[in-house]
This record gives C-alpha cells, sequence and structure tokens, in this order.
C-alpha cells in the first residue's frame, strides 16, 4: 500500500538499465545514419594507383576509380610517366604546343573528371587561338612548395611552351622549415616517429571519417554567409584574408616568392613561360561573391600579393578568386566538406585562366603550333 505524498524511487535495477537502454538506442541510431549515408553517399579518396612506398606518385600505366562522398565516380587513368595527360607522354607532335602543370591536389583535378580540370579546359579554348592541339601534361597531386618545384626538370624533359604552377591557401599552410629548398625535396625524408593516437585524436578521426558528418558539413556549408563568419574564426588558417596580412603569412609569401624566382629562372634557357594560377578557398569565394567583408577583412589582399609576385618575375598570374566577383552561390563551385574545387569551380578557374591568356599575346602556349 502507498502512502500518499510519498516520494517514489526507481528501482537500483532500473537506475542501470534505463540510461543503458538510453546508450544502446542512440547507438543504433547512429550507426544506422551512418550506414545508410555510407549508401547514399559513397566515397573512394584513397586513389589504388598511388605508391604508399616512397614518394606519393602514382604507377605508370595505372587506372583507378575515385570518389568524393559529394561528386561523381572518377575514372584515374596515368600515362606511362605516371602523369594525367591528354594524350602519352612523348614529345608532343609537330604542330601541338604542351601545357605542364605542377603543384598539388588542385592543379591535379582532385576527385574530378580529368575532362573537366581546369588545365584540359584552358587547352580545348585556347587551341582555337594557337591553330593547333594543345597537350597537357599533370604533374601534380601530393605535391608541396619544394617537391613542386623539384620537378621542374621532368616539366622541361616534356619540352612545354608554358608550365603551370597551381596555389591554393591551404597549399601553404605548411611551409617547408628553413625555407625554399627544392634539394631537400629529392631527400628521402627522416624516419616519422611512432603514432600512438589518444582518445581525442581518435575521436577527431571518426568524426573526419564519418560520412554522416560529411553530409551534414555539405548542407550547413551551403549557408555562404554563416560559414565565411564562422571560418574568420579559425585564426591563422583564416588571416590571408585579413588586412594587414600577419607575419606569418608574409613569411609564407616569400617562400612563394623564392619557388616563382626559381621557376622562371629554370625557364628562361627553353623560352617557355610561368603561369602562376591562385584557386581560392571556398570562405574567401563566399565573401568576393557577396561583395562585401567585415571590418578588417579583404578577401582578395593574398591574390594581389601573389599577383605582384609573378609581376616581379615575368610570369603570367590567374587570379581565381576574382572570378568568383558577381557569382551567385560561391559554395556551389566547391566540395564543399571535402574544401576542393568541384567540376563547376575548375570551370571557373578556367575562364580565369583564359582571359589571363587572351589579354597577353605573347603568352607562348601557342609556340608549339608554330613549328
Amino acid at each position: 500500500m502507498s502512502v500518499p505524498g510519498a516520494r517514489r524511487s526507481l528501482p537500483r535495477r532500473d537506475l542501470i538499465l534505463l540510461p543503458l537502454i538510453a546508450a544502446v538506442t542512440a547507438l543504433v541510431f547512429l550507426v544506422g545514419a551512418e550506414g545508410a549515408a555510407r549508401m547514399v553517399w559513397p566515397e573512394q579518396k584513397v586513389d589504388q594507383c598511388v605508391k604508399e612506398d616512397g614518394p606519393m606518385r602514382p604507377r605508370s600505366n595505372c587506372s583507378s576509380r575515385d570518389k568524393a562522398a559529394e561528386g561523381p565516380w572518377v575514372e584515374m587513368k596515368f600515362n606511362a610517366c605516371g602523369y594525367r595527360g591528354t594524350g602519352p607522354c612523348l614529345p608532343p607532335p609537330r604542330g601541338a604546343s604542351r601545357l605542364a602543370v605542377l603543384g598539388s591536389s588542385t592543379s591535379w583535378g582532385y576527385l574530378i573528371p580529368f575532362e573537366d580540370v581546369w588545365s584540359v579546359r584552358t587547352a580545348k579554348a585556347m587551341s582555337a587561338q594557337c591553330g593547333g592541339p594543345i597537350d597537357v601534361q599533370s604533374l601534380g597531386g601530393f605535391n608541396n612548395i619544394d617537391q613542386a618545384a623539384a620537378r621542374l626538370p621532368e616539366a622541361l624533359a616534356l619540352k612545354p611552351q608554358m608550365v603551370a604552377w597551381v596555389v591554393a591557401p591551404f597549399d601553404l599552410l605548411k611551409m617547408p622549415e628553413g625555407g625554399f629548398d627544392p634539394v631537400r625535396a629529392l631527400q628521402p625524408p627522416p624516419p616519422s616517429p611512432p603514432y600512438h593516437p589518444g582518445l581525442m585524436d581518435r575521436a577527431k578521426s571518426l568524426m573526419t571519417e564519418s560520412r554522416a558528418a560529411t553530409i551534414a558539413q555539405h548542407y550547413i556549408y551551403g549557408n555562404a554567409q554563416a560559414y565565411a563568419a564562422t571560418y574568420l574564426h579559425y585564426g591563422d588558417r583564416a588571416d590571408f584574408l585579413r588586412a594587414p596580412l600577419s607575419k606569418d603569412w608574409q613569411a609564407r609569401l616569400a617562400v612563394v616568392d623564392a619557388a616563382v624566382a626559381y621557376l622562371t629562372d629554370g625557364l628562361k634557357p627553353s623560352g617557355a613561360k610561368l603561369l602562376l594560377v591562385y584557386a581560392p578557398q571556398q570562405a574567401q569565394a563566399d565573401l568576393i561573391a557577396a561583395g562585401t567583408a567585415p571590418k578588417g577583412v579583404d578577401p582578395e589582399i593574398l591574390d594581389r600579393a601573389l599577383a605582384d609576385i609573378a609581376a616581379r618575375h615575368g610570369a603570367l598570374f590567374v587570379d581565381g578568386g576574382r572570378a568568383f566577383k558577381g557569382v551567385k552561390n560561391a559554395p556551389d563551385y566547391f566540395y564543399r566538406a571535402d574544401g576542393h574545387l568541384n567540376g563547376a569551380g575548375q570551370g571557373l578557374l578556367a575562364q580565369a585562366a583564359v582571359q589571363t591568356l587572351l589579354a597577353t599575346p605573347q603568352n607562348g602556349l601557342c609556340a608549339g603550333a608554330a613549328r
């Protein structure tokens, strides 16, 4: 018989079972959501053609299928030299020009069909201007600044009329210690110490690999205004958007300056021109497209600094950031969760490159067609 007004307490067994049931229910929900996300948005970012031992370079005459969760399946094909190319890496045929491309993942067209990559679109658009075909050989993919510059002899061996070097903000975050030194890139890296991830590292890894989290980020980052405002709180990572540039970003530009000087000097004996191509980050593109920015924020300050470096060394400059002026929905040009330009974004970069080349009749790209 119960006593009126008395407080009823749960049995001790229920104090254990109820939280356990709640936890199991939540776990089942999360596992189910993750499983469904992986079925709806499949992903394959690890390219089976890329060597895991030694320098990260694709195997010769290899093909694979890759996919960003946010994009289409992509057939990756590599020629005998291990390059993504519109043809073999043999000397270009008579009457054809050649564009060799250096850089990291954006230059290579990471997770993008090769026909949609900026370099191939640019070559196709410029071929009529040149009066002959333009072959593209892309040597990039997994290179930091030292490694990209160290591949200049490879690029020169291809007999190009132009060499493009593509730079994005995330390429500049990790600078080589001791400044620019392409010779260092040819030396084997020191052995890495054993890595023992802690609990927080494991949690971060789970979140990074979660497909459900990728889907959530894709839609959340689609709000350009909110994403740009959030990104500006990322400290040094976002300081390339602030005026004046911080000391760290000025130091990064000094490394870029040294690299451009090295590349232009190395190209002079061949007569080939250097094309410095800037690919913007999404928050930057959001701000440029909006046409407004918070106080102290200058979304084009890095672009202008790179343009000055190119001009100082006689290189041509493609401003991919400016290509977003007047764009209605900048996030649609990116794999938002991944951070890379998607096919549409690569198309904008190609438009900017074509405008630069057409504005510079003596750009040198058509020299092969004149042979």
